[in-house]
């Protein structure tokens, strides 16, 4: 099926490139190329060729003057100054190439003027003057150039003279655009029933799909600690980094599952807001007291503990979870 479309996609666009070919070989056979003028002047080792390629342009046409400057390597060649303007024609661009060695170890380079009429009628470029002189001689020669005549033609009809120039009319107003009334119906129809088909998938979705599905907190801490379990007990040195990461599974897990604010407070602060709450009973706060008090030992008073001290730990802080986490 894919090859298909692709073989009609390139025939239809084949046809519309041969169709494109056809009329632009049209237009090329009906209109003619422009003619041109080229001169060529010769004086001793300097060879000036003025070319010009359009002589008879319209008014909305540009015309390129170049001169070709060919001179034996040891003559200079000095161009005349332009100015802005040349024989009733702007010089609306100016170039010149970089000196290239011919084939018969001459130097050449070219000036081009890009030049723009402003009325119809004839147009004389003036006679230019260049300068040459050998290396080292003060002695200096010229070439001149003999003027050119120009017609530029106007892009009114030959019968210009005789077009009449009536006054402005009433202003017009623009037709409106015809409104597809089917085609918008259609597409408020379709905007409509897309809401009412997610209204009602919407209401058939079970209360608790519709709400954001959150980990429970303890299932949180309960699979923080199997991870701790894998690594299993800590090397000799390493107990205080283990307290460490108990204590924040434990911290963290009264703060999401209570919302109290365990893990930003010391213990003896944590421990007065134990006290002056209600959310666990004596025996769930004693057994805080001492899983805070163990672990603060062992991070911030140096204290070792031993393999039964490090069991007893992860029991009561795994046991203090399972205790309290929602029924």
């Amino acid at each position: 099926m894919k090859r298909a479309i692709k073989l009609i996609f390139c025939g239809i666009l084949a046809i519309a490139l041969t169709a494109c070919k056809d009329e632009v070989k049209g237009d090329a056979t009906s209109s003619a190329a422009p003619v041109g003028i080229e001169k060529t002047y010769a004086r001793g080792p300097v060879t000036l060729t003025l070319r010009v390629d359009n002589e008879s342009p319209t008014i909305a046409d540009k015309i390129k003057l170049e001169v070709e400057m060919t001179a034996e390597e040891d003559y200079l060649i000095t161009p005349p100054n332009m100015g802005a303007k040349l024989g009733g024609f702007e010089i609306a661009d100016a170039s010149k190439t970089q000196p290239e060695l011919t084939a018969e170890g001459s130097l050449r380079e070219t000036q081009t003027f890009v030049l723009e009429p402003f009325l119809s009628g004839e147009y004389t470029l003036p006679s230019l003057r260049y300068q040459f002189q050998k290396k080292g001689v003060e002695e200096v020669h010229e070439i001149l150039t003999e003027e050119l005549v120009l017609t530029v033609s106007s892009l009114l009809p030959d019968a210009a003279e005789n077009l009449e120039i009536h006054e402005i009319g009433e202003p017009v107003a623009l037709p409106r655009p015809k409104v597809n009334w089917k085609l918008w119906v259609l597409i408020l129809a379709g905007l409509i029933l897309l809401a009412i088909l997610g209204f009602i998938l919407g209401r058939r979705l079970p209360k608790g799909e519709r709400k954001k599905k959150v980990t429970p907190a303890h299932v949180i801490a309960l699979a923080a600690l199997r991870e701790l379990e894998k690594d299993g007990s800590p090397a000799p040195g390493a107990s205080k980094d283990y307290y460490q990461k108990i204590s924040d599974i434990l911290r963290s897990y009264i703060e999401n599952r209570f919302g109290l604010s365990a893990p930003e407070r010391t213990t003896e602060e944590f421990l007065e807001e134990l006290q002056s709450g209600s959310e666990f009973n004596a025996q769930q706060q004693s057994l805080l007291q001492d899983f805070l008090k163990h672990c603060d030992l062992v991070k911030f008073a140096s204290h070792t503990p031993s393999e039964g001290d490090i069991k007893r730990t992860f029991d009561s802080c795994e046991n203090f979870i399972v205790e309290t986490k929602p029924v």
